[in-house]
């Protein structure tokens, strides 16, 4: 009989722990890796697969990070330069002339000429990507963070 309660006291012990400020903080973790999973989803969908906007040289992919702020997970999307783009889209510009000049001797004398011509940058459509991603966040947060807790759970019972 003894036994048996000192299995039943451990089994609360690790609900305990489940259910407590360790426990809630591996169902958060479980929450902010699945929020990431839907950044990149929306990502890959506004700027290809590889999460890079082509021509796009500096700029690196497109991803996100997350931190734990007590009870709530704070998604943070970066470079955020790069995803305001996916929002909100670029409007076309040309860059200034070069106005590097170059001295030609010629029979005549010396001529000067200017190289380059304008830099023409499309324009570039907005996905809507991060708010896309954040209504999915919010609507499946809650249900994510019971399957987690339900996970926990199940590892204490063996169920």
């Amino acid at each position: 009989m003894a036994g048996e309660f000192t299995a039943l006291a451990g089994k609360f012990n690790k609900l305990a722990d489940a259910l407590g400020p360790a426990g809630m903080r591996d169902a958060l973790v479980d929450v902010g890796v699945q929020a990431k999973k839907d950044l990149a989803h929306e990502a890959a969908r506004a700027a290809g697969g590889d999460l890079r906007y082509s021509g796009w040289k500096r700029m690196g992919k497109l991803s996100s990070g997350f931190d734990i702020d007590g009870t709530s997970v704070i998604v943070k999307p970066r470079p955020f330069g790069g995803w305001i783009v996916a929002e909100q889209g670029r409007k076309a510009t040309v860059a200034p002339k070069r106005r590097a000049r170059a001295v030609l001797n010629t029979p005549w004398g010396p001529r000067t000429y200017t190289k380059g011509s304008p830099l023409h940058i499309g324009r570039t459509a907005g996905k809507h990507a991060l708010s896309k991603a954040t209504e999915l966040i919010q609507v499946s947060s809650p249900a994510r963070y019971d399957e987690a807790l339900q996970k926990q759970l199940r590892e204490v019972f063996g169920g």
